[in-house]
């Protein structure tokens, strides 16, 4: 059902998005940094055949192709992770597709394939074939594994990923997953506490191992949780001084989410928010980055260091455990505190350090957050409560890696222990139910059409899905629910309902005109007194 908090806050229309083609930036630098590359291919393949060589004489090798990433012809690669990561090969080398332990798939480039690329050759069309080329699921080996990566928010590709993902059974073609959910396989968030503790008061040095070269890293507090507070909070502008919140976005209306947030933000200032803008949608691209970055002695601030508050809003609305960098880097790390927009409130309860933000679905209308933040503002001891989890210290037991990280060392791990234990068998049916039907409410995939084929099949979850290594070779749902089947024809075969089934089986059913057919909700005040939990 559509939040009716959401239309409180003033959701606006479920239009078909629009591409953006914006040449920001950072991505005119990637395109330089990736033409850089290719000139230096032969250094390059140099490195991959030393470590190649290495990874032959490794008789317990466990290789990671990554399917999608640098153009092999430009940059090939293969390079072992550290001991500590789980020591793999991740190699971009397609002639691998059959001998790999497992694929790592980033799905986005899949939804984004070209249609007809025979036909647009011909047309004289250059095609980039290493883009347009997946790996093919006819054929594969029976010992390895596809790992399905959805790069980008649910909201976005589902249109075409509902044409997509039922070619060539490519919905049902993956045995694990890995994204910024939580409920992954191997999560990838794009921050967690422990990371932003060691950004806040921590530095490391390095220790190389004689033997093996292993690097490990040693975490040293720079300063306490009070020093660190304290440090933090003088870098404020003062009340009355100067305006208290920040945003910086570009993407001001390619999206649906694009323009709800954009809408909101409006209503905000409208009502008195005292807000900076930064990015192309204020006309105000900054050159210099405005990032914070810490030293062993301590912190160099950026320009974003004065305010108060960074509007950390999203341009998806409830998309299970979709928490970008603007709440972990764009304000955490710089000393902020992130008022939230998009997240589920209980995907942010859940991630983010305690008491750390302020969501704006705790609040009644806009004009009670804008008072509230000039509430803090003017009260130095009510806003360094939201800087209070900054006295917690690292786990030791706990590593602190990026995103990046997460996934690459959780991959390899994974990997790693299956191939150890026999390459057991794991299956998905429908890696698309997972994805944009099992979510919090209709609010992620609004404005776009969720078809009957994905809908219509028992909600699809990484704990009910067949993993012969957790459950036995005849374990639980060993044929998995694709296509749908209606309990009572389960009940005819001799089947009983288990309460796992009938648990799914209360969950509301997600329907096209759902997406598809609802109204333009209208702006809507509510006068009661500020709600906050």
């Amino acid at each position: 059902m559509v939040s009716k908090k959401l239309v409180l806050l003033g959701v606006l229309s479920h239009d078909s998005v629009v591409e953006s083609n914006s040449q920001k930036a950072w991505r005119v630098k990637k395109h330089a940094a990736s033409a850089a590359r290719a000139k230096s291919f032969k250094h390059y393949k140099r490195i991959f055949d030393d470590n190649n060589k290495k990874r032959l004489e490794d008789d317990e090798n466990v290789v990671i192709l990554q399917w999608w990433s640098d153009n092999p012809e430009q940059h090939p690669y293969m390079s072992k992770s550290s001991n500590s990561c789980g020591g793999c090969y991740f190699t971009n080398d397609r002639s691998m597709e059959k001998t790999a332990d497992a694929l790592l798939i980033d799905n986005t480039r899949f939804l984004t394939q070209k249609s007809g690329l025979e036909r647009l050759e011909k047309m004289g069309r250059e095609i980039n074939w290493y883009k347009e080329t997946p790996p093919q699921n006819a054929d594969r080996p029976e010992n390895q594994y596809w790992i399905f990566w959805p790069r980008e928010a649910a909201s976005k590709g589902i249109d075409r990923g509902m044409f997509k993902m039922r070619q060539d059974n490519w919905d049902s073609a993956f045995n694990l997953t890995t994204s910024y959910r939580i409920d992954s396989d191997i999560p990838r968030p794009f921050g967690n506490l422990q990371k932003s503790l060691a950004d806040a008061r921590y530095y490391h040095l390095d220790h190389v191992d004689p033997v093996t070269g292993d690097v490990s890293k040693e975490w040293i507090a720079r300063e306490t949780g009070e020093e660190n507070i304290k440090n933090v909070i003088d870098q404020k502008t003062e009340a009355g001084h100067g305006n208290h919140t920040v945003w910086m976005v570009s993407n001001c209306d390619a999206t649906r989410g694009a323009v709800v947030r954009q809408q909101y933000v409006k209503r905000l200032v409208d009502n008195g928010l005292k807000l900076d803008g930064y990015g192309e949608c204020f006309d105000n691209v900054l050159v210099d980055s405005p990032w914070t970055t810490q030293t062993k002695s301590g912190f160099h601030w950026g320009l974003f260091a004065k305010y108060k508050f960074y509007l950390a809003f999203e341009n998806s609305i409830h998309c299970n455990g979709y928490i970008s960098e603007k709440m972990w880097r764009n304000a955490l790390a710089q000393g902020l505190v992130p008022v939230i927009y998009g997240p589920h409130p209980d995907d942010v309860k859940a991630q983010a350090p305690p008491n750390s933000y302020i969501h704006v679905e705790d609040f009644e209308t806009p004009q009670a957050l804008t008072a509230y933040l000039d509430y803090l503002d003017t009260n130095t001891t009510a806003y360094a409560e939201y800087h209070e989890w900054r006295k917690m210290d690292l786990l030791p037991e706990e590593p602190v890696w990026s995103a990046s990280e997460s996934m690459k060392c959780g991959v390899c791990n994974e990997i790693k222990r299956r191939k150890k234990a026999g390459f057991p068998k794991r299956t998905i049916s429908s890696v698309s139910n997972w994805w944009w039907v099992n979510v919090h409410d209709d609010e992620c995939a609004a404005g776009s059409t969720l078809q009957d084929w994905a809908t219509d099949m028992k909600t699809v979850t990484m704990d009910n899905q067949y993993d012969e290594e957790r459950d036995g070779p005849n374990g639980q749902n060993k044929h998995n629910w694709y296509p749908a089947t209606a309990p009572v024809e389960r009940k005819r075969h001799g089947h009983h309902q288990d309460k796992s089934d009938k648990d799914n089986s209360d969950k509301k059913k997600h329907h096209p005109k759902r997406h598809h057919n609802r109204k333009t909700m209208k702006l809507v005040e509510n006068k009661t007194k500020p709600k906050r939990k």
